[in-house]
């Protein structure tokens, strides 16, 4: 099984002039349910992109074939064992703000991204997913009761509300 390596860029490797920051624009007031205003005008167009290890030779960079100019895809993290890919994604069908989503990649095929639900994702924003090594999901999110701006959860049961850790 080969290796990957998946990341997130706002470059979209196609005559883009300028790399822009998008942290430097997003403002996490609580008095909006989203950032998508802020996202606006900072012109963020994040999109994951991935490369393959077969015996110590890389791929060149693959295009996750779900980005679009319509929405950022980000925070990529690929639980190789599995093939499952779970990124935070603005686009539409989720909760609201930036969700949390899956893709399989299996045979050099995506599934279609699934949205990991209510019991993840908020009106507000999910991002930074990863897998801990016993399969807990953890992420940030600032849409769930916390301690006060993007918190960390861990969530072992996707059909039960997330754990702030």
């Amino acid at each position: 099984f080969p290796s990957h390596d998946i990341y997130t860029t706002n470059w979209d490797h196609e005559g883009k002039e300028e790399v822009v920051n998008p942290y430097l624009n997003l403002s996490y007031s609580t008095s909006a349910l989203d950032n998508s205003q802020k996202i606006e005008i900072a012109k963020v167009h994040l999109n994951i992109y991935y490369s393959t290890n077969n015996n110590n030779i890389w791929s060149t960079p693959i295009a996750f074939p779900f980005n679009n100019e319509g929405w950022s895809n980000q925070h990529a993290f690929f639980e190789e064992k599995t093939g499952t890919l779970y990124f935070s994604s603005n686009m539409p069908g989720g909760q609201g703000g930036f969700d949390i989503w899956k893709s399989t990649l299996k045979d050099g095929q995506w599934s279609a991204p699934e949205n990991m639900g209510p019991n993840v994702n908020t009106l507000r924003n999910e991002v930074f997913p990863v897998l801990s090594p016993e399969g807990y999901l953890l992420f940030a999110s600032n849409g769930w009761p916390n301690l006060g701006g993007m918190d960390l959860f861990l969530v072992d049961d996707p059909s039960l509300p997330p754990l702030l850790s």
